[in-house]
Parts: structure tokens; sequence; C-alpha cells
């Protein structure tokens, strides 16, 4: 028994690196085109559910290397998106800085029922700039607070 053991831990051991991976005797061109197609344009809808992982989170976290390589790709591409205020609140806040500068596209899906009436009548009266501005008033004020600013542009409303 004692020289099973020895010889497990000494073929652990002599295991190729990751490094040693076909995919990283690709020329990085080459990788660069496959991740986009693993990892890039996806929606990810942002709750509290565990498994609301995107699909692409394997080739991500398969090695040191492979997340290096993809992971700004992946915030650059990906449309995040979520319904309930204080999950994405959190959510954000808790994306590191370096990522959410990353970031292209998030979006607060505001459910019909939770928008002040006022503010969907002067929709038809102002611009639709204006409506959204609001919407996404609460998204930002609550960010603020937690001293978190996302790039201008990068956050849109919907309503559902």
């Amino acid at each position: 028994m004692q020289t099973k053991t020895t010889k497990q831990a000494t073929g652990l051991r002599d295991m190729n690196p990751q490094t040693n991976s076909p995919l990283f005797k690709l020329p990085r061109e080459i990788r660069d085109v496959i991740y986009k197609e693993a990892v890039g344009g996806y929606k990810v809808m942002v709750d509290d559910e565990e498994d609301s992982l995107p699909v692409c989170i394997g080739i991500i976290l398969a090695s040191k290397q492979t997340y290096t390589e993809t992971i700004e790709l992946y915030y650059r591409t990906t449309h995040f998106e979520f319904e309930d205020l204080d999950v994405g609140i959190a959510w954000l806040a808790a994306v590191p800085k370096k990522r959410r500068d990353l970031m292209t596209d998030v979006k607060y899906n505001v459910a019909l029922e939770d928008v002040d009436p006022e503010i969907l009548e002067s929709g038809h009266r102002m611009h639709s700039n204006t409506v959204d501005r609001e919407l996404i008033r609460p998204v930002v004020d609550g960010l603020k607070a937690g001293g978190v600013v996302m790039r201008k542009g990068v956050l849109s409303t919907g309503v559902h």
C-alpha cells in the first residue's frame, strides 16, 4: 500500500503542467479567435442564484493562463442585466474596479409596476433620455452610496 501511494504521488509530480496543453501551443492570435467564440458576447442575468454563472466560465477558470487571456474579453463583451436593484448594486460593487472599468453594457430591467407613474407619464412629454436617467437614478445613487462609480454610457434601463 505504501508503494502504491508513493507511486501515485510520483505520477502527480510527473504530470504535464497545463501550459503544455495543445491550446497553448497555438499562436496567441489563434487562441484569441477561439476565446472570442467561447467567451465573447454572452448575456448574463445577474441574480442571487448560483446557477446564473455563464456557460463560458469553464474556459475562463481552466487555468491561470486562460484566466489571464480571457477575463478582459469577458468583461468587455458580455451584456450584463439585473432586475433586482439591491442584487445588481451589490454585484456591481463586488466586481473589482479594474474589471468594472472594462464593462460596456450593464442594464437594469425595471418592472413596470415599480416605475413611478409620473415618470412614465412625463415620458410622453419629455425626451426618452430624461426618462432613462430617472429610471437609472436608483442604481447610480446606490452605487455612489457604496463609493462605486461607473463609466458614463455603461448603465442603461429597460421596462418590462
